[in-house]
């Protein structure tokens, strides 16, 4: 004997519940799904998709970096540093090292050297035209979301704000519970 039948009613009880008992396959919600080709061509949602890629690409982004796994008691910011990685983005925290003073070359960033917890430390570059300074003194702990690229220094984080064009994840940095971004 075999479990198919009593499988079958279960799923189809189910089906006819989703669907609000109109016996009609639900609505496919937003996403992946609905990006594939029609029978009248491309979707909307496909054609916005493409031209994301298309801007960036004029940007010079590339493709998502690989998977960079930590060894063991390394923080993932010295993982990526270690595999080179640029464009990764990422989330950690750290200890305010040192503050350097503030980079006013076109768009203004505030600047933290942090040491992580495995003793890494890493520059923040905080664009302070598009997000509220923050006030982080010598000591102080951070959380922060942002692109890192590894560079000879120990590596580099920006994009610790809002984007205002939509084309990366927004970035932040938490101190002493206010998320500025």
């Amino acid at each position: 004997m075999t479990l198919l039948p009593p499988v079958l009613k279960l799923l189809r009880a189910v089906f006819r519940k989703r669907s609000g008992g109109t016996g009609r396959a639900p609505a496919r919600p937003a996403g992946r799904g609905n990006m594939r080709p029609g029978p009248r061509g491309p979707s909307p949602a496909m054609k916005r998709a493409k031209e994301r890629q298309k801007a960036g690409r004029r940007e010079g982004r590339t493709a998502p970096p690989k998977r960079v796994k930590p060894r063991r008691g390394e923080d993932p910011l010295t993982a990526l540093q270690r595999a080179g990685a640029e464009g990764h983005w990422t989330r950690g925290d750290g200890v305010v090292f040192r503050c350097l003073p503030d980079d006013l070359d076109g768009s203004r960033h505030q600047r933290f050297l942090v040491k992580l917890s495995d003793g890494h430390v890493i520059k923040v570059s905080h664009n302070i035209d598009l997000a509220e300074r923050v006030p982080a003194q010598e000591g102080d702990r951070l959380g922060f979301a942002g692109d890192f690229e590894s560079n000879e220094l120990g590596g580099a984080l920006h994009w610790t704000h809002l984007d205002p064009r939509g084309w990366h994840p927004d970035g932040w940095i938490d101190h002493r519970g206010k998320r500025y971004e």
